[in-house]
């Protein structure tokens, strides 16, 4: 959107610099002359228009792996490197750039009816812009191969990918890759013989293909979320893998509502802690460490450890002046006379300009 908005506002961008540069203050004067020199570059502005369709290209990949109808997990890897190929085989012959290239090669010294400067050469921008498109799209491929295996192995579990041209290969069909599954994912699956999850798995297909509506089978997310709410009990080893190639995909919508409520919860914690504990960890003894070497985490671990709760700072003043007069520390080498005497200094609330002191006898 921002490459896009500087294009779309390219020319009154420079028009507005043009008519109000003499206005400007002078100390402005050198950076707008700068940035009126780089506007009008044909240089720059064709590196912008590359920029803006690979983002675009990255965009369109983000579109279609999130929302409501986001795919499974190995869907998502398949969309990483089809987004690669058309980065690095598409974009620097795409629709939107190639009339850009061509208006710059005309060397007419005008863009969209704006003066520009004619330093483009498009051999070098063909060389260049390559490599971009070839770095970028080397980054993404990394992104897919970075990912464990096992993810491209849950693409079995769709129907759309089940053969249909004979009964023989559709009883064949995922043993061999259903059999490395149980041994990787053997830890999280009910304790079962692999011959007693291979005839789970061919009992499943036939089940899905005999029993479950077209449409249903058509969407595996949909599918998965079927299975699992309704047939667990029946195939306990199959409803483990669909939750898994379901759930593993980072743009799901039950992942994505999992993480938006463990951030409320630590977020909802995080604000207990700060409340509860704010009289607790703004007691710092005088006589101890500096403040800037004082050390909270001990309170923080007990409160943690023990969830107890500690008054915060709408606690009485009574109460604070009764704690002071509790401690038994010996303030030695005071920075200030004003702590003669004192044990602790007590800060709660909000803080002020002058310190708040609490003496032995308590009158503050």
């Amino acid at each position: 959107k921002f490459l896009t908005a500087i294009l779309e506002k390219w020319g009154s961008v420079i028009a507005f610099l043009k008519d109000n540069y003499h206005n400007l203050d002078r100390k402005l004067r050198p950076d707008a002359a700068d940035m009126l020199t780089s506007l009008k570059s044909s240089v720059f502005i064709a590196y912008v228009h590359l920029l803006r369709e690979i983002f675009e290209e990255l965009h369109v990949f983000q579109e279609r792996t999130t929302g409501c109808s986001s795919p499974a997990c190995y869907a998502v890897l398949n969309e990483l490197r089809a987004t690669a190929t058309a980065i690095a085989d598409h974009v620097v012959l795409g629709p939107r750039l190639i009339p850009v290239l061509q208006e710059l090669q005309e060397r007419n010294g005008f863009f969209q009816g704006m003066v520009i400067t004619q330093d483009f050469d498009i051999e070098s921008f063909h060389v260049n812009a390559g490599e971009v498109c070839h770095c970028v799209s080397q980054q993404v491929i990394q992104m897919a191969n970075q990912c464990s295996e096992s993810l491209c192995k849950f693409s079995v579990l769709d129907p759309n990918n089940w053969p249909t041209d004979s009964n023989v290969h559709f009883g064949a069909y995922g043993i061999e890759t259903i059999r490395q599954l149980s041994g990787e994912m053997q830890s999280l699956l009910p304790e079962k013989r692999i011959s007693d999850i291979i005839l789970e798995w061919c009992s499943y297909k036939w089940f899905v293909r005999k029993s479950l509506a077209k449409c249903l089978r058509k969407d595996f997310i949909s599918l998965a979320a079927t299975v699992v709410s309704r047939f667990s009990a029946v195939y306990p080893t199959i409803c483990t893998f669909l939750t898994a190639a379901a759930l593993l995909s980072p743009s799901c919508k039950v992942t994505r509502k999992g993480f938006e409520e463990l951030c409320i919860i630590k977020e909802s914690r995080k604000n207990v802690l700060t409340d509860d504990t704010l009289w607790q960890t703004m007691v710092i003894n005088v006589n101890g460490a500096p403040l800037e070497l004082w050390d909270p985490e001990p309170v923080v671990d007990l409160w943690l450890k023990t969830s107890l709760r500690r008054p915060n700072n709408r606690t009485s003043n009574k109460h604070a002046l009764d704690t002071c007069n509790k401690q038994e520390t010996q303030v030695e080498n005071s920075p200030s006379c004003m702590f003669t005497g004192c044990q602790f200094l007590v800060i709660t609330g909000d803080l002020c300009e002058e310190p708040v002191v609490c003496s032995n006898d308590g009158s503050g």
